[in-house]
């Protein structure tokens, strides 16, 4: 998984939004749709890719999503207003060297200063190396 941005919320209007502004998201939803699970989606919203680095590079991960609210200050501004909007943030996907005990991922001072004032959350998914899961650990 690379970055991925998302926004929603119980009431917003995912349409409405995305037929103001220039956005191309990779996947859109709408309260009450049925999604693959089969279960009913609670809240509307929209996804798309922030950055397309892999999993082991943060650090472009962070250079990409930097760049990325630059280019549309604007709009992720009008979003965070956006009637309905209650969540935006960025998901880094980062991958954990194996035998890491507790991970953790350093944002840079910059990134968080630019979400915070945009009012744009972070947010980590931690996947572990797939040679790390046949690795046989001793009980």
């Amino acid at each position: 998984m690379p970055c991925n941005f998302t926004a929603g919320g119980d009431d917003f209007d995912v349409d409405a939004f995305l037929s103001a502004h220039t956005v191309a998201p990779n996947d859109a939803w709408r309260r009450g749709e049925q999604c693959r699970s089969g279960k009913l989606r609670s809240w509307s919203g929209f996804t798309l890719v922030a950055s397309e680095a892999d999993f082991s590079d943060l650090d472009r991960q962070v250079q990409d999503v930097n760049a990325f609210m630059q280019r549309n200050t604007s709009w992720l501004q009008a979003l965070v207003l956006y009637p309905g909007a209650d969540f935006t943030s960025f998901d880094f996907g980062v991958e954990v060297p194996s035998g890491t005990v507790i991970p953790s991922v350093y944002f840079p001072p910059d990134l968080v200063k630019a979400a915070g004032h945009i009012g744009i959350g972070l947010q980590a998914s931690i996947y572990w190396p797939l040679s790390a899961l046949d690795e046989p650990t001793n009980a």
